[in-house]
């Protein structure tokens, strides 16, 4: 038999690094069918744990995002944008760079009356009246023709010694406790090991209020 756990979607290190990290041994051979299900497994629990920690994608996705408009920014809330894909305003697709931009120091999108970026205008007021689609996140994934991950890409050295550092406590704790562990570990960010938190604070975002 083999492992039967694959790493999910929001997973940003490979069995071959967790392997790595844990058992300083990137085969398969000398681990038991059950030590690597549940090794895969943790992965896949830190992922989504440190992601929820930080509040933001670590694997990249695309978010959609609708406001009531009235003003001349439309401020994103799912950080780090990567890019914007499209701005509509009810219903009618608004073109970059003539009908608005992308503005990194406000994080936001910002409508615009020309291709003057300087000149500003304002966004059509209703209810949910505007919609923007971007992609946001840190890393990508790449998966072979089965679906296995097999590299992943652009993910910062510290998301991946936080996730080894809190895979390896799950595992100093014995495999055989891998549900009870889940269990306590959904109680929130006290079952995050000290080392995790402080690797990660900074990761989190700062709300900044623009002044009126």
């Amino acid at each position: 038999m083999a492992s039967t756990v694959q790493l999910s979607t929001k997973a940003f290190v490979t069995k071959t690094e967790i392997r790595e990290a844990i058992f300083v041994d990137t085969s398969e051979v000398s681990r038991t069918d059950d030590e690597l299900n549940t090794l895969y497994g943790f992965v896949n629990w830190v992922s989504d744990a440190l992601e929820a920690f930080i509040g933001v994608p670590i694997i990249q996705k695309s978010v959609t995002e609708y406001n009531d408009g009235g003003g001349e920014y439309i401020f994103l809330t799912s950080l780090p944008v990567v890019t914007v894909s499209s701005v509509a305003e009810k219903g009618i697709a608004l073109v970059a760079g003539t009908d608005y931009v992308y503005d990194p120091d406000y994080i936001a999108v910002r409508k615009i009356t020309t291709a003057d970026a300087y000149v500003a205008s304002t966004f059509l007021t209703g209810s949910m009246a505007n919609k923007v689609i971007y992609v946001s996140g840190y890393g990508t994934q790449t998966r072979d023709g089965s679906n296995e991950l097999t590299s992943v890409s652009l993910i910062p050295e510290d998301f991946k010694l936080a996730a080894y550092i809190w895979v390896q406590h799950l595992w100093a704790k014995g495999p055989q406790n891998y549900s009870p562990e889940q269990g306590e570990a959904t109680g929130g960010r006290a079952a995050i090991p000290y080392a995790v938190k402080e690797l990660m604070r900074n990761r989190i975002p700062q709300v900044h209020w623009i002044g009126s």
